[in-house]
């Protein structure tokens, strides 16, 4: 069971990463640049939300 904590947190990473794939339209590699992740760490994190990026 997610703590309101952690929910929160959630809500705030999905929204962020919809607005990178938004900004660099869908790309992946652009994404993770403007963030400042590795591609991979952008990748985890979706699959972590259970989120596909065309999903998002």
């Amino acid at each position: 069971m997610l703590l309101a904590k952690d929910r929160a947190v959630n809500r705030f990473i999905l929204r962020y990463v919809s607005d990178l794939f938004e900004k660099t339209g869908g790309n992946i590699t652009r994404a993770a640049k403007l963030s400042g992740l590795s591609r991979v760490a952008l990748q985890k994190i979706m699959r972590r939300l259970n989120r596909p990026p065309k999903s998002l």
